[in-house]
């Protein structure tokens, strides 16, 4: 009863904390300010890959609202299917219109404070995940272990920061806490399978980073699972697939064509990683790569005979965007395979980058310009605080380090497994980006393996009687 209370405390503290820091952004910067390389004012909060989502439930409102059945209003799925949604149950909910109709007659986000709302969900959702993965990992940890886990996860600036913001990156958080600690409970009942597979189902449907994340956790099950393995892999898998079958029946009913992953997906090599190749290879600009990428792509329309515009795909034929972005997908992956030895470098070089920690991204992501004169990214403020982040991140890795090393001494492998692979996973699929933003994903992992390090460091240089593991 004790250590529940200590538990409780330290989430609430958190949790506290987290919402004063969404009050305080939403009171400041719940405006228009900023301004874009267009001209073309920001939402201070609300911008860049954000307004898509914003927009995409404002649409499906209106839509639904004009009469249109749900699969008729929902938009192209051009990014990440579930926030839309999120963003649209919250419009019922607290009736936010979403926009509203400026004095030139032209759409902008409104400026109201119910949006506090939606960060208050995200707060209270992911610090619910906390303490429902403590309830788990009590069974392998000692209390003071699960004390550290718990204020390492509540107040780490780097993984924190993500709930004051209004992408997908929060919820995407939680629903992979939740899964982890599923993962690892020793109650295995019907139920939990069921559990995992709608969980994986909505991970993907959040951020379709987690598109194979389902094969670890088979790995997983035909590794730990002591019994009723196949039963246990087959429920999993009929529940993961109904669930993302939705994201394809969408996609069918809407467009008559039945695909899972978003249009933006196909395009990510051709925006971050094929320009790059193409302008070592042929030892020309960025610039000039970018633009000899864009004729192949203008060459390829005309050839095909397809009346499209690429700068304003949303408004298009959604069959023909699809095709429109295979082609670019399977392009730059012929590129890329093309000259390993650079894909090597860039791999390398860009994951080394995104895992440079940066806890301030978001506080600077929303005070500053996403676009424009005054922009975060490769600013002289972004340059000046890189010794400070790689200083901190250093510190980090090594406690990280020493968590992992600490570990692999359980003698139930189950625990250090799951959190290496998926840490891993996450970084794979993503890294490559060069992105902190996107490096978010590994964070819940890496932080429980710094925990672990504070943990062992305490144990072995300020306690006289060292506590281990149960």
């Amino acid at each position: 009863m004790v250590f529940k209370k200590k538990i409780f405390l330290i989430l609430l503290i958190g949790l506290i904390f987290n919402i004063i820091v969404n009050f305080l952004y939403i009171q400041n910067l719940n405006h228009y300010e900023n301004f874009d390389k267009n001209g073309k004012g920001n939402h201070q909060l609300i911008k860049g890959m954000i307004e898509n989502h914003w927009r995409g439930a404002y649409e499906l409102k209106k839509n639904l609202e004009s009469g249109k059945n749900f699969f008729e209003s929902t938009p192209i799925y051009y990014q990440n299917f579930l926030q839309p949604y999120i963003n649209f149950i919250y419009s019922k909910i607290t009736n936010d219109p979403l926009y509203e109709v400026d004095e030139n007659e032209e759409l902008k986000i409104t400026e109201n404070d119910k949006k506090i709302f939606l960060l208050f969900f995200q707060s209270i959702f992911y610090f619910f995940s906390i303490y429902f993965l403590i309830t788990k990992l009590k069974l392998y940890l000692t209390d003071n272990l699960l004390a550290i886990i718990a204020i390492v996860l509540s107040i780490e600036p780097t993984l924190n920061q993500w709930h004051s913001f209004f992408g997908t990156e929060s919820i995407f958080l939680s629903i992979q806490i939740f899964i982890f600690a599923l993962l690892i409970s020793k109650k295995e009942p019907f139920y939990h399978f069921i559990l995992i597979g709608i969980l994986t189902g909505l991970l993907f449907a959040q951020r379709s980073a987690a598109i194979f994340y389902f094969v670890l956790i088979i790995s997983f099950f035909i590794i730990f699972l002591k019994k009723d393995k196949t039963k246990g892999i087959l429920i999993f898998l009929t529940f993961y697939l109904l669930s993302i079958s939705f994201i394809g029946m969408n996609s069918y009913i809407r467009s008559g064509v039945f695909y899972l992953t978003p249009l933006d997906q196909r395009a990510a090599l051709y925006h971050y990683f094929e320009p790059h190749i193409i302008s070592k290879r042929d030892q020309i600009n960025l610039f000039d790569a970018q633009k000899k990428i864009k004729l192949k792509h203008y060459k390829w329309l005309k050839e095909n005979n397809l009346k499209l515009d690429p700068n304003k795909l949303a408004e298009g034929d959604e069959r023909l965007i699809l095709k429109y972005h295979n082609f670019i997908k399977e392009n730059s992956i012929k590129t890329i395979i093309s000259e390993p030895i650079l894909t090597f470098e860039r791999i390398i070089k860009k994951s080394l980058h995104s895992g440079i920690l940066d806890p301030v991204y978001v506080y600077f992501y929303n005070t500053r310009e996403y676009e424009g004169s005054e922009p975060y990214y490769k600013s002289n403020l972004h340059k000046k605080i890189l010794n400070y982040r790689l200083i901190y991140s250093f510190l980090i890795y090594i406690l990280s380090i020493i968590g992992f090393l600490y570990f692999i001494k359980m003698k139930s492998k189950k625990l250090p497994f799951i959190l290496f692979c998926s840490y891993l996973y996450f970084l794979a699929i993503l890294g490559w980006m060069g992105s902190t933003r996107y490096y978010a994903a590994s964070l819940p992992y890496l932080m429980i393996f710094c925990a672990a390090g504070v943990y062992d460091i305490k144990n072995k240089f300020f306690d006289k009687k060292k506590i281990f593991f149960k």
